[in-house]
């Protein structure tokens, strides 16, 4: 579960969210994070994954969980 820093959204993470979360604390990026997501789950285009990944960074960075470079 994620809180953003301003008290007014909370954020339930799945099983893949958390990884991508935890990634994301090592300094990953989306290419990094859509190729250890298609390694996980080799039945999902790799494409389907980026735009789910890309979707999934823009919520947290709405919610001000994280800052795009």
């Amino acid at each position: 579960m994620l809180i953003s820093p301003a008290g007014n959204e909370v954020l339930v993470l799945n099983g893949t969210g958390s990884a991508v979360w935890d990634a994301l604390a090592d300094g990953g990026d989306v290419e990094s994070l859509t190729a250890g997501l298609q390694a996980a789950h080799p039945s999902v285009e790799s494409d389907a994954i980026r735009g789910d990944v890309t979707t999934f960074l823009a919520e947290l960075e709405g919610a001000g969980l994280v800052t795009s470079e």
